[in-house]
């Protein structure tokens, strides 16, 4: 047991982080199951499970290894891909003008 008080804090933010990381994983892995589940893949549980994984692993709550094969995972499957490129695809906008500038 932790005697001297950094210590003891030490503990109790490594308790904190820890609840946290639990709660994170548990919303990745929930997200997983659920695209496992889908017969047709759904765009939106897909790009939400790729941004859940890209910020636990900016976070260190995962590795980035991990966070590659579980995105690699994902997009194995080519209507997955298609889904996620139709939804993510932007309309294209026209180039904003700039003003010349003045001459004095």
């Amino acid at each position: 047991m932790a005697r001297t008080s950094s210590a003891l804090k030490a503990n109790r933010a490594a308790i904190r982080k820890t609840s946290r990381n639990r709660v994170r994983l548990a919303a990745i892995d929930k997200l997983v199951r659920q695209t496992k589940r889908l017969e047709t893949p759904d765009a939106k549980i897909a790009i939400a499970l790729q941004q859940a994984i890209d910020k636990a692993a900016s976070r260190g709550i995962i590795h980035a290894n991990r966070a590659a094969r579980l995105k690699s995972r994902l997009l194995s499957n080519r209507e997955t891909v298609k889904v996620v490129l139709a939804a993510t695809k932007k309309k294209s906008t026209p180039a904003r003008r700039t003003k010349k500038p003045v001459k004095k």
